[in-house]
């Protein structure tokens, strides 16, 4: 178990800021994308299992 993952357990809060799709997808239990500094996606827990997390974000992002 990491450190993450034990704080995680512990119901902390935590907020991580990356591109790598599938660490987010592995560790969150809600995930935010942001375009043009405002967040456009909030997908919980049950979303992201079903989510292909890679297709929502390009799908956002191709938005005008």
């Amino acid at each position: 178990m990491t450190l993450l993952d034990g704080m995680r357990c512990d119901g902390a809060a935590i907020l991580i800021c990356t591109h790598d799709l599938l660490r987010a997808q592995s560790l969150c239990d809600r995930v935010g994308i942001m375009r043009k500094g405002r967040m456009e996606r909030i997908l919980d827990r049950e979303a992201l299992d079903q989510a292909d997390l890679e297709g929502v974000y390009l799908e956002t992002m191709v938005q005008t």
